[in-house]
């Protein structure tokens, strides 16, 4: 297909009454930019505005005159609900424009018809009023926390902190109120956790021992030659990055009917699961090498 050149596109654009104010035309798809005949811009490509779709700020307003209530309906309804209705019928133009409403309570909102029939009823009733810095502030200090910043936009924005360790991060408000807390003491806390007599794996400090005076690559490189340079255990899904084990987790035995050639993850599964494994790989060898094991 021809490519159609801007002088094309320009014309049939203007011959809808809207203006071009891009000043090239790259294809189809390519984004325009456009003010209609009633001064709204937006961005659209060609493909969408030959099809027959216009401005979409037009169509939104159009399609909410098209949805217009009542007036005296909407004023009827709202008042049923025990609320006051400030707003007079000028004022509305649609299910999105905003009309003054007065709660139970005498509190002065601002809220649109279409969230009115939804059921929104006054955020401050509901606890829902956005807060103010001052208001954070004074939230986070229970937890001895500080917030930094000095605006609140709303809840889903950044907000500096500062815990009672004196480290400083970035979060959201939602995020610090679910109770989520410093990260930095998070990950101090979670190696405290998972390091020394609190790991599952603990065995007395034995993985700080230093391993036998053979430990030498050529001495592991003779063990992965007997073991065909493969992994052995039959269930491997993986086979790569070939480590040598001990099968009894002692380091400073290395005789060879202790060491078995295992890929990086079997090795690193071995860890759990520990008398079965042993026994699994004493299996493996005997029935590989005829070692001999005591019972």
């Amino acid at each position: 297909m021809e490519k159609l050149t801007y002088g094309f596109v320009k014309e049939q654009i203007e011959n809808k009454g809207y203006q071009l104010l891009s000043s090239n035309y790259e294809g189809y798809y390519h984004k325009l930019d456009i003010v209609c005949d009633k001064g709204h811009k937006f961005r659209t490509s060609w493909n969408i505005l030959r099809t027959g779709s216009g401005c979409p700020i037009c169509y939104r307003v159009n399609q909410s005159k098209s949805m217009l209530k009542d007036f005296d309906y909407i004023k009827n309804f709202i008042e049923n609900e025990g609320f006051v209705l400030s707003s007079k019928e000028d004022d509305y133009k649609g299910n999105y424009s905003k009309l003054k409403v007065k709660c139970p309570n005498n509190h002065q909102i601002n809220i649109t018809w279409a969230e009115f029939k939804k059921g929104v009823r006054c955020s401050i009733c509901s606890g829902l009023k956005k807060k103010t810095i001052e208001e954070v502030k004074k939230y986070v200090k229970k937890f001895n926390y500080k917030c930094l910043s000095k605006e609140y936009k709303n809840w889903e924005s950044d907000l500096l902190f500062e815990c009672p360790k004196g480290h400083k991060y970035i979060t959201k408000w939602s995020t610090f109120q679910q109770g989520s807390r410093c990260p930095e003491c998070n990950k101090i806390k979670k190696s405290i956790n998972n390091s020394g007599p609190n790991c599952i794996f603990w065995k007395g400090g034995i993985a700080n021992e230093p391993y036998c005076r053979e430990w030498i690559p050529e001495f592991k490189q003779i063990i992965k030659d007997r073991d065909g340079n493969k992994c052995l255990n039959p269930t491997c899904e993986n086979g790569n990055n070939l480590a040598v084990h001990h099968i009894d987790y002692n380091k400073k035995h290395c005789k060879k009917e202790n060491l078995i050639t295992l890929c990086r993850s079997c090795n690193s599964k071995a860890n759990k699961d520990r008398k079965w494994h042993e026994s699994w790989y004493k299996a493996i060898l005997f029935k590989r090498y005829s070692y001999k094991y005591g019972v």
